[in-house]
């Protein structure tokens, strides 16, 4: 069933009035009811790529202040912060690779996969995914490989929605610049973009994707067009606003923003005083009508 957010992004009030006044009321959802309204899924939020000669990452820092804003509304399930870095920090919960820029996406999504069938699939429980940047690719890597039936990869996974903030699902400006293997996967023509990564990769019962994307004037980020690109069935594109940017728009849960919409097959949407990226990317893990 699709989600049908229309007047959650519209009024701030009625996002508000979600959750604040306490948590939301949903059952964990299984393999009998895999589309179920819940915020007592577990979440893993998956990062970006780091440029840094010795990329490491402080999980907490990355998504602060995401996960607890959650809390506040209601969520109950597990949260994941993911790390695929020597360097990242204890913060980081689920460690993957512990390598550097050379471990492939694919990879990375294999581990991920893996993951996730361990703790959860194979007992009967869905999962939701939220994915930055690259994380967004690391996402679709794990779903893709699955639906392939990829060597390495577990045969089903049950996940329930994913949401990605400002990836590049069309590639990247400036990696080619850049030589590591992350890098090259990003890059626009890419192998894993262009024949390796499915356009809509789905779990078993079903995957509802929504798409976040920025203006942004700087040409080295994601564009629209990119962020995008993948055949989703929601997206949410936020316009030019100075306090809004690549890397902190996951860090974004309050005030409003304009930004515009689309529920496929319908049309765009403009909202004058939309909600934050981090309220949307919720709702949009929380609900299977909206």
């Amino acid at each position: 069933m699709r989600k049908r957010w229309r007047a959650l992004i519209g009024s701030v009030a009625a996002l508000l009035s979600l959750s604040l006044s306490g948590p939301v009321s949903a059952a964990t959802a299984t393999t009998a009811d895999i589309r179920a309204d819940s915020a007592s899924d577990p979440v893993y939020f998956v990062p970006g790529y780091d440029r840094d000669d010795k990329p490491g990452v402080d999980c907490n820092e990355y998504w602060k202040p995401l996960p607890e804003a959650m809390r506040g509304w209601g969520w109950t399930g597990t949260f994941h912060k993911v790390g695929f870095y020597a360097g990242d920090t204890d913060s980081c919960d689920v460690r993957l690779a512990k390598g550097g820029q050379d471990v492939g996406i694919v990879e990375l999504g294999r581990q991920l996969a893996n993951h996730i069938y361990d703790n959860y699939t194979s007992k009967g429980q869905t999962v939701d995914l939220v994915g930055h940047s690259m994380g967004g690719l690391v996402a679709r890597a794990a779903l893709t490989g699955v639906q392939r039936k990829a060597d390495g990869f577990p045969d089903s996974l049950l996940v329930d929605d994913v949401v990605t903030f400002d990836t590049g699902h069309k590639g990247v400006g400036l990696t080619e610049f850049c030589s590591t293997a992350q890098c090259r996967d990003m890059r626009s023509g890419s192998n894993f973009l262009t024949r390796w990564a499915l356009d809509n990769p789905q779990g078993k019962g079903g995957t509802d994707w929504t798409l976040l994307s920025l203006n942004e004037f700087w040409f080295d980020r994601v564009s629209e067009r990119s962020a995008l690109g993948m055949n989703a069935a929601h997206f949410v594109h936020y316009y030019a606003d100075s306090s809004l940017g690549h890397g902190n728009m996951p860090n974004k849960t309050t005030g409003t923003y304009r930004l515009r919409y689309r529920n496929a097959p319908d049309g765009w949407v403009v909202q004058r005083r939309g909600a934050a990226p981090g309220r949307v990317a919720a709702n949009a893990l929380y609900s299977s009508r909206w």
